[in-house]
C-alpha cells in the first residue's frame, strides 16, 4: 500500500491500512506532529472508522494523511473557543429575557443549550492543554486570569443549580443575565493567556 503524508510519499507497506497508519504515526511522532485527517483511497475516515481499522485492517491502494503541528491545532481550537464565548454571551441575554418575561420552559431550554456550550468550551481548553502538555492547574496557581476563569465559572454554575432547585427564577435570571457576563470576560482573558503561551512554545514544548 502506498503511503502519502502531507504530499510526501513514504515507504510502502505490504500489509493493510492499519500497518500503513502505524507507519504514519511513527513518522509524525518523530517529527512532533499529529495526524488531523486520514484518507483511504480518497475516502475520508472519521473516528469510528479509524477505531475499527485496527481490527478490520482494510486493504486499499493509497493511504493519505494530513498532519499539523499540535500548537497550530490548539491555536485554532482556542479561536473556536473565543467564538463560542461570543455565542454564549448572546444566549445569556436571551435566557434572562425569557425568565424575566415568565417564559420558564423556554428559559430552561435555552439554559440547557448554554450549559452545553460551556461544556464544549471547557473541553476545548482542557483537551488543548493536554495536547501541548500545559498543566492547567499549575498555570492556575501561577496566573490570576486562569484562576479567575475557573473559579468564577464553578461558582456561578453552582449558584444557578441552587436557584433552579429552589425554583428561584429571579435569581436564575440575575445570575445568567448579569453575573455570568463577568465569567465570560474571565474566560476571554484565559483564552488570550493560553494563546500567548502556546504561540511562545518551541518545538520541544518549552517557551521559545
Amino acid at each position: 500500500m502506498r503511503i502519502i503524508l502531507d504530499d510526501h510519499e513514504l515507504d510502502s507497506v505490504t500489509g493493510g491500512a492499519a500497518e500503513a497508519l502505524e507507519t504514519v504515526r511513527g513518522v509524525c511522532e518523530a517529527q512532533g506532529r499529529i495526524i488531523t485527517d486520514v484518507f483511504l483511497d480518497d475516502r475520508h475516515l472519521d473516528g469510528p472508522n479509524l477505531e475499527m481499522m485496527a481490527t478490520e485492517n482494510p486493504g486499499g491502494q493509497v493511504l493519505r494523511c494530513v498532519s499539523t503541528n499540535p500548537r497550530n491545532l490548539v491555536c485554532e481550537t482556542l479561536e473556536c473557543v473565543a467564538e463560542a464565548l461570543d455565542q454564549i454571551s448572546a444566549v445569556h441575554e436571551s435566557i434572562a429575557v425569557q425568565f424575566q418575561g415568565g417564559n420558564m420552559a423556554q428559559g430552561l431550554s435555552e439554559l440547557k443549550d448554554a450549559l452545553a456550550l460551556w461544556n464544549s468550551v471547557r473541553q476545548g481548553v482542557d483537551q488543548g492543554c493536554m495536547l501541548v502538555n500545559i498543566d492547567l492547574e499549575q498555570m492556575r496557581a501561577e496566573t490570576v486570569e486562569v484562576d479567575e476563569a475557573l473559579s468564577s465559572l464553578a461558582a456561578r454554575l453552582g449558584d444557578i443549580r441552587n436557584a433552579i432547585a429552589n425554583q428561584d427564577w429571579s435569581s436564575v435570571s440575575d445570575t445568567v443575565g448579569y453575573e455570568m457576563e463577568s465569567v465570560v470576560g474571565h474566560w476571554r482573558a484565559l483564552v488570550r493567556v493560553l494563546t500567548d503561551r502556546v504561540e511562545s512554545m518551541d518545538d520541544t514544548g518549552g517557551v521559545a
